[in-house]
């Protein structure tokens, strides 16, 4: 939970989605052993509750920090999951991890998550910061619940086709190989 993430866009879109879905819950969820180089997560989270409180959401939105084992049952709770980080994340497991448990997942256009959320099949990519077009897109699955199950139910099939840990550890062992092998050759000539 915190600004790099874009809880604060999180918190921004819900109070747009609320007008059209007053009993809309936003679940803002993670792990209390998250890595915070900067020590900034404390600060970023009392900035996050403070405008949770400023806009009135507070009945909209619950904060929960979870041990590993029980946060693919948040995953499970949920219609929908958004990840609208604010910084060129290179990878980021929440996608994955959504796509897992079956969820449509919305995203920032940031870093390698277009390269895992196929916009309009498996969930959304939206820009990033940007808490309107955010709003949009939950609106439109949250009205929609069978183009969300459609798009759960995609973004389950990549997840079982490309990243289970089978594969992954295939295609890790792989590249290890290949920069060996290159390594090798460039050394022999």
């Amino acid at each position: 939970m915190s600004l790099d993430k874009g809880c604060h866009i999180s918190v921004k879109a819900l109070r747009i989605i609320k007008e059209r879905v007053p009993d809309v819950m936003l679940v803002l969820a993670g792990t209390g052993k998250t890595v915070d180089w900067g020590s900034h997560q404390p600060k970023h989270v009392r900035m996050i509750m403070d405008m949770i409180e400023e806009y009135g959401l507070k009945d909209n939105v619950y904060v929960q920090f979870f041990p590993w084992e029980e946060i693919p049952y948040m995953y499970q709770a949920a219609d929908i999951c958004i990840y609208p980080s604010c910084f060129e994340e290179p990878f980021g497991l929440v996608m994955l991890e959504a796509m897992a448990t079956g969820r449509p997942i919305v995203v920032s256009r940031a870093g390698g998550m277009p390269e895992v959320v196929k916009d309009g099949q498996n969930g959304f990519i939206v820009e990033m910061k940007n808490e309107e077009e955010l709003a949009d897109r939950c609106l439109q699955l949250l009205l929609n619940p069978d183009l969300a199950e459609a798009m759960g139910k995609k973004g389950r099939e990549l997840v079982e086709k490309y990243y289970t840990k089978e594969i992954m550890t295939e295609k890790t062992i792989n590249v290890y190989e290949m920069a060996l092998e290159n390594k090798y050759y460039r050394l022999g000539r």
